[in-house]
């Protein structure tokens, strides 16, 4: 349904989990994931910080301290 295979689907799934974004909970045989919600906005926030830097430094020739 996502269109990647199912090998590229738990190596993505083994990232989200080893950063905290999902949540593991085993029942029987089978293994269902919530998303943490806090730990998917505090990188949402980490990112647009990132963003913001780059979209500043983007409005200049030259950005402060970069050495061409």
């Amino acid at each position: 349904k996502i269109g990647i295979s199912q090998p590229a689907a738990s190596q993505h799934i083994k990232i989200l989990k080893s950063i905290g974004i999902l949540k593991p909970n085993r029942i029987g045989f089978r293994v269902y994931y919530r998303i943490d919600t806090e730990v998917l906005n505090a990188c949402k926030r980490n990112i647009d910080k990132f963003r913001m830097v780059f979209e500043k430094c983007s409005k200049y020739d030259k950005c402060k301290g970069h050495k061409s």
